[in-house]
């Protein structure tokens, strides 16, 4: 039996440290019951234990720190996990480096019915969130707003990106939300996302969470291992630096599925981002690298998008506290729950599903303590995705309404 690490590393709490150091006094003659004037030695005692104590777990902690499996699950006194020691455990055993957060971008919609404005800077144009507050600013050097004018505006599309301030999904912005901007030029306003030919989301990838990190660390060993292509094809997918040497892509991939057709002979990797399937173009250069470095001899490899599978969430947040933003805060929950789920879905039946509870905890988990309740009043049920190539995706018909209540 394979003994745990738990079972050969053991952390002393202080008073344990003190029970311990009393016994072995006792031992030697020292009275442990009575100390004296102000308890001094008592006192030199305790501080001594919870020295102890702290170099215990200093020395659990660098234990674990050394194991992928241990070391993934580390977390400090408020429960949030610790990258650091995962880092150079990927990086020393595996050769494997974290997929850093990605900023989310896109393009908004400007609609000018004044003067021409520009050329406008990279970094020069801001704009910010109505709702969260992250902030937004333009990529592209030298553009120009074009004049137009109040009968016939002139509208432009302007590429943006989430400030550092606000990496990965904090930058998210979903279709409809209308930016403001802060940079102001008269006569020209921004247009809700998913019009006029602006980006329907504005979507970042947080940096990858241990968890996944230490199963795309397992999945290069499947690459020599009697576990075939499988892990292979996963990890040349799901890693951005690779993808990189083989051309750009829209948007890291996230999540791969390997499916055999036994028909055909044809083995096909569904591949997807964080905002679901991935583009066309992503596709292309995920088939490059796969055929360069993990499809074998004999191998008949097709690379292709998941499956859309949009789900309308319907929720009512009942709160006694503000209501500002608790629909936005929601909907970026389940759009970040999904994005977690892999293609396929989970394996609670026979078929992938979607789990109701997944998404009313998803919600639950960032609501301020204000909140009272909430009633997720569609799905009514697990979701079942059916097709194995399916990935789940917030439907634009979803929608989060936030009530006001009195307090208790």
């Amino acid at each position: 039996m394979i003994p745990s690490l738990a079972s050969l590393i053991k952390t002393n709490t202080a008073a344990e440290s003190l029970s311990l150091m009393l016994e072995i006094a006792a031992d030697l003659g020292l009275s442990t019951t009575s100390w004296g004037p102000f308890g001094m030695l008592i006192a030199a005692m305790e501080t001594m234990a919870t020295i102890v104590s702290l170099e215990s777990q200093s020395v659990s902690d660098i234990a674990q720190g050394g194991y992928a499996s241990t070391a993934a699950a580390m977390t400090d006194g408020q429960g949030n996990e610790i990258a650091t020691w995962m880092d150079l455990v990927g990086s020393e055993q595996y050769g494997v480096v974290r997929s850093p957060a990605v900023q989310a971008e896109g393009f908004v919609a400007l609609a000018n019915v004044g003067a021409m404005q520009g050329p406008c800077a990279a970094g020069s144009v801001h704009f910010r969130h109505p709702s969260t507050g992250a902030t937004y600013s333009n990529t592209l050097d030298g553009e120009f707003i074009a004049a137009g004018t109040a009968l016939a505006p002139v509208y432009v599309l302007m590429p943006v990106e989430a400030d550092v301030a606000y990496p990965g999904s904090n930058g998210n912005a979903v279709q409809g939300v209308t930016l403001s901007m802060t940079t102001p030029f008269p006569g020209v306003s921004v247009c809700a996302l998913g019009t006029l030919g602006s980006s329907d989301n504005l979507v970042g990838t947080d940096a990858e969470l241990n968890f996944a990190f230490l199963a795309r660390c397992k999945k290069k060993l499947q690459a020599i291992s009697p576990d075939g292509a499988d892990g292979a094809l996963k990890y040349v997918a799901e890693t951005p630096s690779i993808v990189a040497l083989f051309g750009t892509v829209s948007a890291p991939i996230t999540r791969a599925r390997r499916w055999l057709d036994y028909a055909t002979g044809i083995v096909w990797l569904w591949i997807a981002n964080a905002d679901g399937p991935a583009l066309a173009g992503d596709v292309a250069v995920v088939q490059e690298a796969e055929q360069a470095l993990a499809v074998p001899t004999g191998m008949d490899l097709v690379v292709a998008p998941a499956t859309d599978s949009a789900i309308q969430v319907v929720a009512w947040i009942y709160t006694t506290g503000p209501v500002a933003g608790l629909d936005v805060l929601a909907a970026n929950a389940v759009a970040s729950y999904f994005a977690s789920l892999p293609i396929g879905g989970t394996n609670l039946a026979l078929d992938g599903v979607v789990p109701l509870s997944g998404i009313l905890s998803a919600i639950q988990a960032v609501i301020p303590p204000a909140v009272t309740g909430v009633n997720l009043v569609t799905p009514g049920s697990n979701v079942v995705l059916g097709a194995s190539s399916a990935v789940p995706t917030l439907a634009t018909s979803s929608a989060f309404f936030v009530v006001r209540v009195a307090p208790p």
